[in-house]
């Protein structure tokens, strides 16, 4: 299996910078998302500048390009001159923990939730359809969704 947890890892690292804070009590650090404390949902950053091209490429295994990102979707990386996205990044803010929001936000009920160790404070892989479907993880109340439609469990 490709690597996916080292991105999460970023993504998420980013994420935290972005907002200015530790996840979870607005925080007073500079730039980033502009929410309330108790305000939930998507959030105002540009899921597409959380993880570089070239970091998304290593894990796809081919070239990608990030496209637009999309309020609510998030960040697609496609192959140059493709319509075919491999890879989505979603930022959002939330309560609970990753097993609690994964159960909450799929639109279908997981098959398998395992947990990770070593992410944020806590993280999930997420099997819908026999494979590798999604890694949520969370650091306090911040939550990056990542998926890539092609990775396996083996």
């Amino acid at each position: 299996m490709k690597q996916i947890w080292r991105p999460v890892v970023v993504a998420l690292s980013a994420l935290v910078l972005a907002t200015g804070c530790s996840g979870g009590g607005g925080g007073d650090g500079g730039g980033g998302a502009d929410l309330a404390v108790d305000e939930m949902g998507p959030l105002y950053v540009n899921n597409c500048e959380l993880l570089t091209d070239a970091e998304v490429s290593e894990l796809a295994g081919e070239e990608v390009v990030a496209t637009a990102d999309v309020p609510g979707i998030g960040c697609k990386w496609e192959p140059p001159g493709e319509a075919n996205p491999l890879v989505r990044l979603l930022a959002v803010r939330s309560s609970g923990d990753s097993a609690t929001y994964a159960q909450e936000e799929l639109p279908n009920a997981p098959e398998v939730v395992i947990e990770l160790e070593g992410i944020g404070d806590d993280a999930v892989a997420v099997s819908v359809n026999g494979g590798l479907d999604l890694v949520i993880a969370r650091k306090g109340d911040l939550f990056v969704e990542f998926d890539r439609d092609t990775l396996s469990w083996t």
